[in-house]
């Protein structure tokens, strides 16, 4: 029983530590930065629903749709690894009449999402996809394969901003940054790379009318990488 016990110590001395930190003269700041990024990937989320009154003949013209499905994307040249299929389901399917929940067939769905690398496909995509049996396209988002790093970066320079307000704000009171107690990336709900923003982020084809060959007008624009941290700094006389 001395094992919990020399825990229990030891986070208790380390909370100590931390509330003797925050009484210790300090700045705490935020700082924000912002990039721009080009997008260069196309997220795509589709579903796949088939209806039938007997459960053996929609499973089976269920999984023909999925393999329509993939079989064009495959000639597409979209890597399998690329491509995923989710949420398989084969249930009862049920309609409301006179406010009551009736049994009508059966119906199978499944979840396909893949990532075009090559925007010019989209028109190519969407037709295509069109043309297919019991698809819906959920979502057609901007994405960028230099996610990770412009975060990276991005993140660096708002920490270099709290610093310098940081800086200023002690050095008007004549005092000097010491070492940093706390570092903390704050949440934004409107973080382009979310699901939230992504989805809301969708795309949409038009066409040119009259000329008999519809084109489809993609504008990818840039995505703005917002990213914001709180920085708290113990300070010293100067």
């Amino acid at each position: 029983m001395k094992f919990p016990i020399l825990l229990l110590a030891l986070s208790s001395m380390l909370s100590s530590a931390v509330a003797a930190d925050v009484d210790l003269p300090h700045v705490a700041v935020f700082g924000t930065a912002t990039a721009q990024v080009q997008p260069d990937l196309l997220r795509w989320r589709l579903s796949v629903d088939r209806v039938g009154a007997e459960v053996a003949e929609v499973a089976d013209a269920h999984a023909a749709d999925v393999a329509a499905v993939l079989g064009f994307l495959k000639q597409q040249g979209i890597p399998a690894k690329d491509i995923q299929t989710a949420h398989v389901e084969l249930s009862e399917h049920h309609v409301y009449r006179k406010d009551s929940r009736v049994k009508e067939g059966y119906e199978a769905s499944t979840a396909v999402s893949f990532t075009s690398k090559d925007l010019g496909q989209y028109r190519t995509l969407w037709l295509g996809l069109s043309r297919l049996n019991g698809v819906s396209v959920k979502a057609a988002t901007w994405d960028s394969s230099r996610r990770i790093p412009v975060q990276n970066e991005t993140r660096e320079e708002a920490l270099k901003a709290a610093k310098e307000k940081a800086t200023n704000m002690a050095a008007a009171l004549g005092m000097k940054l010491a070492e940093p107690l706390a570092i903390e990336e704050i949440a934004l709900e409107n973080d382009p790379f979310s699901v939230s923003s992504m989805a809301s982020n969708r795309l949409h084809v038009s066409s040119r009318d009259g000329s008999g060959d519809s084109d489809s007008m993609v504008a990818p624009g840039s995505i703005e990488v917002r990213v914001r941290v709180q920085v708290t700094f113990r300070i010293v006389a100067r």
